[in-house]
């Protein structure tokens, strides 16, 4: 099966109060990425005891690129673009429940927005906490989306390393998950490695570095986690779980590479 695209899940024109971090998002030390990339996880209510909400599918799409500097002698400046789509059926009464995620002192969100079925939700924030909330009535089928743009600040300046991560957690459905995706998309900073501009400290104007996209994964990419992922085409890689009826309780997916444009 082919890997969902961003352009798919991208929104048009993405008991009460239960808190649940956000189905699909992930705590990041450097935004969202070693696979385990902010979030392979469904909502998570903030009781032990699953709500009877059935996350059907969920497909998260993780986009990390490279920024040039905005002035003469300054770095270069690594993002990380979140889009996520979870449908969502409730099989029982009417629910009311909150999404939430945290900020990383170095992830800083830029833009964060949600969606329900198109609809802008509003969207809080308390100290490094966005949330938002949702109702389901009886026995509604629901879209909700979620798009975050998030600056990566180095962690570890000494060796040139930066790193993105999240923690997924998918516990707390009603079963079964019958489709996850969580996708990464390294072709922009792919590109941005090949094209050898002095901004990345390589100087002149010679060839491209001849690293393929494989060679690139073992020679820049320090980590990926969790393991088991594929490779596809535009430079990404994925991973993809199918009838899922007992989650783990979360992973990590985290991304850590040379900052080589430091």
């Amino acid at each position: 099966m082919a890997e969902p695209n961003a352009t798919s899940m991208a929104p048009g024109a993405r008991r009460d109060a239960l808190r649940i971090p956000c189905p699909g998002f992930l705590r990041g030390h450097a935004l969202p990425i070693v696979v385990a990339l902010a979030g392979l996880a469904a909502f998570l209510p903030a009781a032990s005891k699953a709500i009877p909400v059935q996350l059907v599918s969920a497909k998260r799409y993780y986009t990390l690129s490279l920024a040039g500097p905005a002035a003469p002698g300054q770095e270069s400046r690594p993002y990380v673009r979140y889009q996520a789509e979870w449908r969502l059926v409730n099989k029982g009464s009417g629910s009311s429940f909150e999404i939430e995620n945290d900020e990383l002192a170095y992830l800083p969100y830029l833009e964060y927005r949600a969606w329900v079925d198109g609809v802008p939700l509003p969207v809080q924030k308390i100290g490094n906490r966005y949330f938002f909330r949702i109702y389901l009535r009886r026995r509604q089928t629901a879209t909700v989306q979620v798009s975050s743009l998030q600056r990566v600040l180095p962690i570890d300046p000494a060796r040139k390393i930066d790193e993105f991560e999240d923690l997924i957690e998918w516990r707390g459905w009603m079963p079964p998950i019958e489709d996850y995706w969580v996708v990464v998309d390294l072709g922009g900073i792919y590109t941005a490695y090949r094209q050898q501009v002095p901004a990345f400290g390589l100087g002149g104007n010679g060839p491209a570095p001849g690293l393929s996209f494989p060679q690139f994964l073992a020679n820049r990419i320090v980590q990926i986690s969790p393991g088991g992922y594929q490779q596809g085409a535009g430079n990404k890689i994925w991973w993809h779980e199918q009838n899922v009826w007992k989650p783990q309780e979360y992973f990590t997916l985290r991304v850590r590479w040379q900052a080589w444009y430091r």
